[in-house]
């Protein structure tokens, strides 16, 4: 499961929802069978994410591509944070 999980996270920070979609409806499909109630709460939490994901896949950033180039990663850049690092 933990290694699916990694799979899934690696292409999302790669800007590939496709792929980390599918390592995740997989896992969801192993929980789904005869799962104790933890499982089925994870599983619960799992497929509200699929879900986001579906939704939000044309807003997924390559994370790793931004790093690559130096661009700056969080998505809002505060001017005063900026200042401060630059005196």
């Amino acid at each position: 499961m933990i290694k699916a999980l990694h799979g899934a996270k690696w292409h999302l920070w790669h800007g590939c929802p496709y792929p980390a979609l599918r390592r995740l409806e997989s896992l969801g499909w192993d929980l789904g069978l005869e799962a104790s109630p933890e499982e089925a709460k994870l599983l619960g939490k799992l497929e509200e994410f699929i879900v986001y994901l579906e939704n939000n896949r044309p807003f997924i950033v390559n994370y790793g591509d931004r790093y690559r180039h130096g661009e700056p990663i969080a998505g809002v850049v505060h001017p005063g944070v900026t200042q401060a690092g630059q005196k």
